[in-house]
């Protein structure tokens, strides 16, 4: 997943007077360590991650706008219905880690990160 906008900068409106217990960065280290916990199957998930990056040409050109199910590197079902494809899913590969996503234009959705704002 790509992150388009990243804002960090803490605007001069914010209160951190009404924050309890907050701390900026309080994992960052942790997570350059690699010692921030994680689920146990995020690398599976990322292998059926880059093979729906590998096949995304292709899924474009035939399920543009489809939902699609990636199960160990292949494509195991497609519908145009997220929720049936789901069911599906659930009853064919219970408790396994299946990729589901609606074939966009573009590979990776494009995230844009907000920053918050406090009002007085």
């Amino acid at each position: 997943m790509k992150i388009l906008e990243m804002d960090d900068d803490v605007r001069e409106e914010y209160d951190f007077s009404q924050l309890k217990g907050g701390v900026r960065g309080k994992y960052a280290q942790r997570v350059r360590q690699g010692t921030f916990p994680v689920h146990p199957d995020r690398e599976q998930m990322l292998r059926e991650v880059e093979a729906y990056k590998m096949m995304h040409e292709q899924l474009v050109q035939q399920l543009l706008g489809q939902y699609v199910a990636i199960f160990q590197g292949t494509l195991i079902d497609h519908d145009s219905d997220p929720v049936a494809l789901l069911q599906r899913i659930k009853q064919q590969h219970p408790d396994k880690i299946v990729l589901r996503r609606e074939v966009e234009k573009q590979p990776e959705p494009v995230l844009h990160v907000r920053s918050p704002r406090f009002s007085k």
